[in-house]
């Protein structure tokens, strides 16, 4: 078994294993950080839209604000390159939370991508709203005229604020078309359901990051490996994570480790709801820049608490919940009641709804727009709670707000996002309005792990990223994996083909047909339900299902081949008969992806040219065999 980790981001972890039989992809990378170097769009505001380019670099887009130098265009992405990735040699993709869905279109359109991919439903369900809220922001954005000179090495190396990564990887965002293809290739599981691909048994087990998030338990022939992504087993809306699924696995895949480890969730949104109230009682505003899912459903119930009991706030005092998919956000969450903590599964039985929402909107207290136009602007009315995307201050309707409230510092930007955080804001640094940052981190810590989960699960072998192996901070030896006594560590290393030794002997299931167990007459000693016997048989190998025939005449038994695969022999060979082929390197152990335009079908050719997997339809499987097989010698010829 083979992992190559792809992620320079442990906490958007994206790996390729690779077994023999299948090669599966552990969930999609997408990194918004590059949204940084980009110019906050909004609607209105005199501050931002009349800002002089800067001069020495002669580029009309490109701007200065607040000491820094931002693009002033629709910002890009950054992903696993897919040309590097190979992804037509992927046989399926495993997507474990909604971060990992938004991610999935870059790596399944037009990549070559023809396998599975398998997420839980609520994942597709929630993923696919902040897709289609993603989509719209960019719909909304205008049409500057942004080429990629400013790009070039000698210019953006020169930024006060130069790009951490090379832009040049950068890509834009994807089309609501490539979405919706991507999304219909997705086969949705439950927890603990078991699916099989080419004899590799897949389990998804709850993680408890978020509704419907999940770890993955993967058993091939030989090996068996657990994948431990973003988990939680802190008390919220979702169901804690369960390990029990792991204990005593041979392998153990981690990442997506708590990069606050000193701010406890607890004590975070503690101060979080004390900032509200005092911000509400001088009668200012609140403005939460977050995701339209996730910890959204808990804050809003939390804040409403804080309302109705707190002296001195107006008790009329207005949420607003501003997304193009607020109102089926929350609808989602009161009808996945199975996917949520017991505590909120008893609600349903009350009955009542797990959240309190509902009752908020009929009330008139929780009010849900889809966009700062039309209804909202008439009904608008403060002092108010407002939550609303983007939490990068980039895209969507939050920038907007804080440019409104900018000038009274009664008002405060409340910042929750662990992936942005402080760094988001620095466009908006000189205005009156106060910004505090509570990162709100549920995933486990170092601390959960080293002394606790990490003992439990008792992996032989556990696999991490190469950060996870030096202190996230200095002197402080407690925030790093340490695992000893009963197991071995091996570092992943950005880009880096790790070979994972098996601790047992592989082995292959064989079917006995059906005629041969009739004729069988087994000798041994019968207490021991162990026998032998003499067969003449034939070894059938078909869609990787190995059985055992009665034998077959000897003119249709196809002959026995030897010699090395040579892809360009192939190539050519295809070249004969009209067929145009692509060969391309997949990693440095020689395994080569041949691709087939005409024909739908793919030759994947490994293990130094002794191995082949063919994708194709059944009726092309023929043709793409006995091509195969005429660059090689028949054994009998040698």
């Amino acid at each position: 078994m083979k992992l190559t980790n792809l992620s320079w981001n442990p906490q958007k972890p994206c790996a390729l294993l690779q077994w023999p039989d299948v090669t599966i992809l552990l969930d999609c990378l997408v990194d918004f950080s590059p949204f940084l170097h980009y110019l906050p769009h909004v609607y209105q505001s005199s501050r931002l839209k009349g800002l002089p380019p800067v001069k020495y670099l002669n580029l009309p887009y490109v701007k200065e604000l607040c000491g820094n130098i931002y693009i002033d265009g629709p910002p890009e992405v950054h992903i696993v390159s897919t040309s590097s990735l190979k992804m037509e040699s992927v046989d399926c993709i495993l997507v474990s939370n909604w971060d990992s869905l938004v991610a999935l279109p870059f790596y399944t359109e037009n990549t070559g991508f023809r396998g599975l991919v398998y997420a839980t439903d609520p994942v597709l369900q929630f993923g696919r709203l902040l897709i289609e809220e993603f989509v719209e922001f960019f719909d909304r954005l205008p049409p500057n005229a942004v080429d990629n000179r400013w790009k070039k090495a000698n210019i953006c190396t020169e930024f006060t604020n130069p790009p951490n990564r090379n832009p040049d990887e950068w890509r834009k965002f994807y089309s609501k078309k490539d979405m919706e293809t991507s999304l219909a290739r997705i086969v949705p599981l439950s927890f603990n359901q078991e699916v099989t691909v080419f004899k590799t048994s897949i389990t998804a087990v709850r993680s408890g990051h978020s509704i419907g998030s999940a770890n993955w338990y993967i058993s091939g022939d030989s090996q068996t490996i657990g994948y431990l992504t973003s988990s939680s087993i802190h008390s919220s809306h979702t169901r804690i994570a369960d390990f029990k699924k792991f204990e005593n696995c041979e392998n153990l895949f981690l990442t997506s480790i708590s990069h606050f480890p000193d701010d406890p969730p607890e004590m975070t949104v503690g101060a979080l709801l004390r900032t509200t109230t005092e911000t509400l009682k001088l009668g200012g505003n609140v403005l939460f820049p977050m995701s339209s899912v996730g910890i959204i459903f808990d804050l809003i119930s939390q804040i409403s608490k804080i309302i109705d009991t707190t002296n001195g706030i107006p008790a009329d005092t207005p949420i607003y919940f501003i997304s193009p998919n607020a109102k089926s956000a929350l609808a989602y969450s009161n009808v996945n009641a199975e996917w949520l903590s017991e505590q909120r599964q008893q609600l349903v039985y009350t009955p009542e709804e797990p959240f309190s929402h509902s009752i908020l909107i009929r009330n008139n207290r929780l009010r849900v727009f889809d966009s700062l136009f039309g209804a909202f602007s008439k009904e608008f009315k403060t002092p108010c709670v407002m939550f609303t995307s983007h939490a990068s201050l980039r895209i969507g309707d939050a920038a907007h707000m804080i440019e409104l409230w900018s000038a009274d510092s009664k008002n405060a930007v409340i910042l929750t996002d662990t992936e942005f955080s402080i760094e988001a804001y620095k466009p908006f640094e000189l205005l009156e309005i106060r910004v505090y940052n509570y990162p709100i981190e549920t995933r486990l810590d170092f601390q959960m792990l080293n002394e606790n989960i990490l003992q439990t699960i008792a992996p032989k072998i556990l696999l991490v990223p190469s950060s996870y192996m030096l202190p996230m901070k200095p002197n402080r030896n407690d925030l790093m994996i340490q695992y000893g006594g009963k197991g071995s560590v091996i570092e992943c290393k950005l880009g880096e083909c790790v070979t994972v030794p098996a601790t047992t002997v592989r082995k292959r299931k064989v079917k006995i047909h059906p005629e041969l167990m009739a004729t069988m007459k087994m000798r041994g000693a019968a207490s021991s339900n162990r026998g032998y016997c003499h067969l003449a048989v034939n070894l059938s190998v078909f869609d990787d299902d190995y059985q055992l025939i009665p034998p077959v005449k000897k003119w249709s038994v196809r002959p026995k081949y030897t010699g090395e695969i040579d892809s360009a022999a192939i190539v050519s060979a295809l070249a004969k008969k009209s067929y145009t082929a692509v060969c391309s390197n997949v990693d440095d152990e020689g395994t080569r992806v041949i691709r087939i335009e005409k024909l739908d079908a793919t030759i994947t050719i490994s293990g130094r040219g002794t191995r082949t997997k063919i994708q194709a339809s059944g009726e092309n499987r023929p043709l793409l065999l006995d091509l195969i097989t005429s660059v090689l010698k028949p054994l009998g010829a040698l």
